[in-house]
């Protein structure tokens, strides 16, 4: 067997790259937005879903992060977010 102890400590955390695996509702949730527009969103491929199952279907929540879906710039939107 090899050691591995000649091999330097990666710089970056493996722990940072995977998924943060949630339903649509989370999602929603996380989002601040309905249901419908998670669905919406999933349906034009601005977010990946996939299917786990017959029935279930997951996706990474972090794809639904303030800092990757934008500020509201009008209407109720805009006035909610304050």
């Amino acid at each position: 067997m090899t050691s591995l102890a000649h091999f330097p400590a990666s710089p970056v955390d493996p722990a940072d790259d995977r998924p943060e695996w949630g339903t649509m509702a989370e999602a929603a949730e996380r989002a601040t937005v309905e249901l419908s527009t998670i669905r919406r969103w999933i349906a034009s491929g601005r977010i990946t879903a996939y299917r786990v199952g017959a029935r279930n279907v997951r996706l990474d929540l972090r794809q639904v992060s303030p800092d990757r879906i934008g500020v509201p710039i009008g209407g109720a939107a805009a006035r909610k977010a304050g």
